[in-house]
């Protein structure tokens, strides 16, 4: 995904959605290898996208979050990783004027034909 890409979606979205995509990006950009799935999961649930929902799968997929288990000192841990391509192209579309919208078009919203 481009920024380009991303200009043409980024305005449709509910605040509450483009905030979370905000922070998960500084998320990305503090620790690009990965971050403890309890952090991700606090920022989505502070978005409104509480685990074990649908709108948290979707916006899971669509952020193209991935959540593995690796052990780290003897336990298990719940770690997600980040696509570097999408959140490197966020980061450069952050830093644009159009990235404020100005000019919102209306909120997109889930539904169930986004499954």
């Amino acid at each position: 995904m481009t920024p380009d890409q991303i200009a043409r979606w980024w305005c449709c979205l509910p605040n509450d959605t483009r905030s979370v995509l905000i922070a998960l990006t500084a998320l990305y950009f503090l620790l690009p290898a990965g971050q403890l799935r309890a952090v991700t999961d606090a920022v989505l649930a502070a978005g409104g996208f509480e685990r074990d929902t649908p709108e948290y799968d979707w916006l899971s997929l669509w952020a193209q979050l991935v959540y593995v288990t690796v052990p780290i000192e003897l336990l298990d841990t719940e770690i997600t990783l980040f696509n570097g391509v999408f959140y490197l192209a966020m980061g450069v579309f952050f830093d644009e004027p159009r990235s404020e919208c100005a000019e919102p078009c209306p909120p997109l919203k889930f539904s169930e034909k986004w499954r």
